[in-house]
């Protein structure tokens, strides 16, 4: 199930991009990174909704020092 604001085929972009970055620094992404990043964006994206009073959260993915990281911006 997606998180709100998102769609499965979001989930399932975000998810490749991340794969994709990952690939770019020499890296595999572990088991169950999936299931990790679906419990991360339904924990973070009601509270990031709340905080700004958004309507959505997009999500990117972006390589910070040889690192990949998720980066989150309110749809407000």
């Amino acid at each position: 199930m997606a998180p709100p604001g998102m769609s499965e085929s979001d989930v399932s972009s975000l998810y490749a991009r991340y794969v994709e970055a990952k690939r770019q620094i020499g890296e595999a992404p572990s088991p169950g990174t999936f299931n990790k990043l679906i419990k991360t964006i339904h924990a973070e994206t009601p509270k990031i909704i709340e905080q700004y009073r958004a309507r959505a959260v997009d999500y990117s993915v972006a390589i910070k020092d040889n690192q990949v990281i998720i980066r989150a911006k309110p749809k407000l």
